[in-house]
């Protein structure tokens, strides 16, 4: 959440109302921007409901250092996720 906040005070014109969220699942929120275009998912990847929402309906997936923190054998399991969340697999 924080990161989130810190993106939309650093970029105003995302249309930052960090209220515009919806809840997707059990501990997962959808926070989208003011156009639609962009969407920030907060909450458990693993997630039933989060991989059900996004099962190959993103175009791209930018993470930043969760590989690294994420336990050696569940990293696996991680990519899987993020590739089924890609349709063409910019993963």
């Amino acid at each position: 959440e924080l990161a989130l906040q810190r993106l939309l005070s650093e970029n105003p014109q995302l249309g930052g109302d960090p209220s515009r969220r919806r809840l997707v699942g059990p501990g997962v929120e959808c926070w989208e921007s003011s156009d639609g275009r962009l969407k920030f998912y907060l909450g458990d990847l693993f997630s039933d409901s989060l991989l059900t929402e996004l099962k190959s309906s993103c175009q791209l997936v930018w993470d930043r250092g969760s590989l690294v923190a994420i336990d050696v054998p569940d990293r696996d399991r991680y990519v899987r996720c993020l590739k089924a969340m890609c349709e063409t697999q910019h993963v």
